[in-house]
């Protein structure tokens, strides 16, 4: 069965007037990305390249120059559309007085959750990201980790067919960030679709199906995983097991069958290699210097 476009971003366009004289800076210039439904598709770049501007036009959270955006085929602004999407922004703000089940239970009433179901919902979403026991405690008392846990709890709670996740990984320690993948993953087999922005681009690799890597308000590459090019024709092998004595019989297993062992590296290299190398490129072999 052929899927859906949940995502369609066609040729978007943004430009800021910044500073007492007006002065236009441009934060997107000519963006066109797609995801069907179910998959998980991730946007990469450094500060400031575009993704969480992208994202809030394609939420009709801001308004772009020219271009479109729609979520299921629809404007991210019409009501129906909103109803079927959660959104974790960059750095989520919430009211430290209310405990954290408390302001989960706000966001379902919001969703339009009634009766029994707020305090069931609440409770479920926040054993599935890790706050159960924390979840009566005021807000004011939670970590950052937390607090980005605790967004991602309210972007779930009605069962969104989309979710937007803006950084969702920042400030959350290894053990949640894991939480976080499975939760993901576990998500995705149940049809839902997952946007991201993040930085962390090992998990970016080994979670999404497609991946755009932003520059100064373009993408660079856009396309599936598996198409992911490589410079040189080389590939990486994600393997069990290995160890660093180990290198010299498997570089030996390798040259038997006319195949050199180039590097040895944790998964996501490759991701990070092609990063890396499309930014300099772009930016003329300045690399991180600017």
């Amino acid at each position: 069965m052929e899927r859906t476009s949940a995502v369609s971003i066609q040729n978007v366009r943004k430009t800021y007037r910044r500073g007492w004289r007006g002065r236009r800076t441009r934060a997107l210039d000519g963006v066109c990305f797609e995801l069907q439904e179910g998959e998980i598709g991730a946007f990469i770049g450094p500060n400031g390249s575009g993704k969480s501007t992208t994202m809030r036009i394609l939420l009709g959270l801001l308004e772009a120059d020219s271009g479109t955006a729609a979520i299921f085929g629809c404007s991210g602004t019409d009501p129906q559309v909103r109803r079927r999407v959660g959104f974790l922004p960059e750095a989520p703000v919430f009211y430290g007085f209310v405990s954290g089940r408390e302001f989960v239970e706000y966001a379902a009433r919001l969703c339009g959750a009634s009766g029994g179901s707020v305090a069931r919902r609440a409770g479920a979403i926040l054993e599935r990201v890790g706050l159960a026991d924390a979840s009566d405690r005021p807000i004011r008392d939670y970590s950052k980790g937390m607090v980005q846990r605790l967004g991602l709890a309210q972007a779930m709670v009605h069962n969104p067919d989309l979710l937007v996740l803006d950084e969702p990984m920042a400030g959350v320690d290894p053990i949640g960030v894991t939480g976080i993948v499975r939760l993901c993953e576990t998500l995705r087999e149940r049809g839902t679709t997952i946007l991201l922005a993040s930085h962390a681009l090992s998990w970016v690799a080994s979670l999404c199906d497609r991946v755009a890597i932003f520059d100064r308000g373009q993408i660079l590459w856009n396309g599936c995983m598996d198409d992911l090019p490589e410079s040189g024709d080389r590939w990486s092998l994600d393997v069990d097991g290995y160890a660093p004595g180990k290198r010299v019989p498997v570089a030996a297993a390798l040259e038997s069958c006319g195949v050199r062992l180039a590097s040895v590296g944790r998964s996501g290299a490759v991701l990070e290699r092609r990063f890396v190398e499309r930014i300099e490129t772009a930016r003329g072999e300045r690399g991180w210097a600017e």
